[in-house]
């Protein structure tokens, strides 16, 4: 998926007022999930579980 996608849905959330997290990881694939079986290292992008867990605990989930 081209990373602009992900630039251009930042910025409507951005415009539209919704709290949100833009992270452009240089490594990684796109849907890694949250399973661990059979899981290859992503590089930096596998810190992307921590970051989304702590960014919905700061909104209340």
């Amino acid at each position: 998926m081209p990373v602009e996608n992900s630039y251009m849905m930042g910025l409507a959330l951005q415009k539209a007022k919704i709290p949100h997290e833009l992270h452009i990881f240089p490594q990684g694939t796109h849907g890694l999930g949250l399973g661990t079986i059979g899981r290859r290292r992503q590089g930096s992008a596998d810190q992307w579980r921590i970051l989304a867990e702590r960014w919905l605990r700061e909104l209340g989930f």
